[in-house]
């Protein structure tokens, strides 16, 4: 849902830019804040917070109700063939006070998925943060 609020970790955004190939990637960007209970941990930094209105949760809900796969099932449909992509990313934040997303050299980790045909394969996997094990 559109909103004023600023910044905007809590809502989900579209996003649209060029890849390093060339193509254009069209995507849903769902951001995961900090669980509550790291307000113990650091004074400020509040906009990195996670609450329960954050869309995060709606795109868990999504994902085991099957409303994320539906959703891909129709992109892939209407992609003229190509695949649709899951993406996270994510790294460690030591202090969400003086956190700039946007630094160069910031410690990030991702993992990619391509989905098609009601199937997932790791394409990308990550390499540090995101999980402790490889995934499949």
């Amino acid at each position: 849902m559109p909103s004023t609020n600023w910044p905007a970790y809590a809502h989900g955004k579209i996003t649209i830019y060029k890849q390093d190939s060339g193509q254009l990637f069209f995507g849903l960007n769902v951001e995961k804040g900090l669980d509550e209970e790291a307000m113990a941990v650091y004074l400020k930094g509040h906009s990195f917070f996670m609450s329960h209105e954050w869309c995060w949760h709606l795109f868990i809900k999504g994902l085991k109700s099957g409303q994320v796969q539906a959703a891909l099932d129709v992109i892939c449909q209407n992609a003229c063939g190509l695949p649709a992509c899951l993406e996270i990313n994510g790294g460690v934040v030591d202090d969400p006070a003086i956190f700039d997303p946007y630094a160069s050299g910031f410690p990030w980790d991702k993992a990619v998925w391509e989905y098609s045909g009601g199937a997932l394969k790791c394409t990308i996997q990550p390499e540090r943060y995101l999980f402790s094990e490889r995934v499949v």
